[in-house]
């Protein structure tokens, strides 16, 4: 599968100073990622009819590069001359004031640690997992962690106090910049499936990674293939769904949740999810067929839902 280097808004805003693997700093890394995401090629394949913008509904179609500005609000924030369109200008402006706003957050927040907590200028891995709180907020925090690269690296690591604090655990997978940034040690923890099928809140954020999926067709297929528990946590299936990039690239297993129709029709959260991708229904036109000729059975009929929820659990 070709490399993806971006979906939707991942902000890499860590500053000048830190170094990343290799030799290139964060500010290098976002130099990169904004000319690979934002390229005047990948907007004019969204914008349908070529008219120089990025209507509503042709954002409501998107589901790679710009599929993030659908919601209501980034909308709104980008179209900053108010005519219901965004141009490249506006979507690229957006993203910079995201990176700014979100970079002066991230610094705020560490120097308010610092100054409640002296001892984290110093801290090792002993000092943090005899402070958990402290060590929830700073695996948030991209900053500290890429300044405090062996220390982030043992904190990831060490999976059996991350199991016992799942808050901890939580925060740290929700990190995507730093996941994203670290390749290494996401594949690591994107594998530890025991602790992620107890930590359904967890294993979420895992789904919701969906430029280090992408990236990583490998890790991404055995995620999807723990089906079985999938099933069971339709919040959870909801964020695989949601990645239609992937699935699309991956149709032989796409085809096997999508034939999963009781189960779909016993949680149509998910099946929405379904439905909007039209690309892989495309091409797949028998699949489709059934589908749509049920869809308002899967989407509506509470009573045909609660059926098949009941034969679903009586048969797992």
């Amino acid at each position: 599968m070709k490399k993806l280097l971006g979906v939707g808004l991942v902000a890499l805003f860590v500053s000048q100073q830190v170094v990343l693997a290799g030799a290139a700093t964060v500010n290098e890394a976002e130099k990169i990622y904004n000319n690979k995401l934002y390229t005047m090629e990948r907007f004019e394949s969204t914008d349908v009819n070529e008219d120089g913008f990025l209507s509503k509904a042709e954002l409501q179609g998107e589901q790679l590069w710009f599929e993030n500005y659908k919601e209501g609000k980034r909308f709104q924030m980008a179209d900053k001359d108010g005519d219901g369109q965004l141009s490249l200008d506006e979507v690229k402006a957006q993203k910079q004031w995201e990176k700014q706003n979100r970079d002066a957050l991230e610094k705020q927040a560490l120097e308010e640690l610092r100054t409640k907590h002296p001892g984290i200028t110093d801290a090792d891995l002993v000092w943090l997992e005899g402070h958990p709180k402290v060590a929830k907020a700073l695996v948030k925090n991209a900053q500290w962690l890429e300044g405090h690269p062996k220390v982030a690296e043992a904190i990831y690591a060490d999976k059996k106090w991350l199991a016992a604090h799942p808050e901890v655990a939580k925060a740290a997978y929700a990190n995507r910049v730093y996941l994203n940034n670290h390749p290494e040690v996401a594949k690591k923890i994107y594998h530890y499936r025991e602790f992620l099928n107890s930590h359904p809140a967890v294993a979420i954020e895992v789904y919701k990674n969906r430029v280090y999926l992408n990236n990583h067709p490998e890790v991404a297929k055995a995620v999807y293939a723990n089906r079985d528990w999938l099933y069971n946590h339709p919040k959870v299936a909801q964020a695989a769904y949601a990645n239609r990039y992937w699935l699309n690239q991956h149709p032989g297993v796409a085809k096997q949740l999508y034939r999963q129709r009781r189960w779909l029709v016993a949680h149509p959260k998910v099946a929405k999810e379904l439905f909007r991708n039209r690309a892989f229904l495309a091409k797949h036109p028998k699949l489709s067929k059934y589908l749509y000729k049920n869809r308002n059975k899967i989407m509506k009929n509470k009573k045909a839902i609660k059926r098949a929820y009941r034969k679903h659990k009586k048969n797992n």
